[in-house]
């Protein structure tokens, strides 16, 4: 079972940080691994929270080893994502848009014993001068069978 000195340990090398490197991140004058390695201290809470933050992980994973890991397509899609710029960015929100409009126009809510047809539709409102600075704004709309 990997420690919580594993962990970081694992994290600094992946991030290629020295222990002093990690010392300077969180305030301190040495690196504080090889205390940590040999128990003689442990991270304090401050320090879990702020190596959470250097290391771009969750605390359940820091302390824990849990993981709620993405797969390699959906990382894929969050990075290509995050390289478009803010008009390619609305252009996938609108194809997801689209894709929850239809999902939700076959989903059916049984409400007063009538079947009814639930959907969402998004509102853009791109102006010429200003594509960036457009909202979606969802609504939801029922319609009675």
């Amino acid at each position: 079972m990997s420690s919580l000195y594993n962990r970081i340990s694992e994290q600094t090398e992946r991030l290629g940080i020295t222990g002093k490197d990690l010392g300077n991140l969180l305030g301190l004058r040495k690196s504080p691994l090889t205390d940590w390695k040999n128990q003689k201290s442990s991270p304090t809470l401050a320090q879990l929270m702020k190596l959470c933050e250097i290391f771009a992980v969750s605390a359940d994973y820091l302390l824990y080893g849990k993981t709620d890991a993405l797969s390699e397509e959906q990382q894929e899609l969050i990075d290509t994502y995050g390289n478009l710029d803010r008009r390619g960015q609305h252009k996938v929100h609108a194809v997801i848009y689209a894709e929850m409009d239809r999902i939700m126009a076959n989903t059916i809510i049984k409400k007063g014993g009538h079947a009814n047809h639930a959907f969402l539709t998004y509102q853009t409102s791109p102006s010429s001068s200003a594509y960036s600075q457009t909202t979606p704004h969802a609504k939801i709309h029922i319609a009675n069978d």
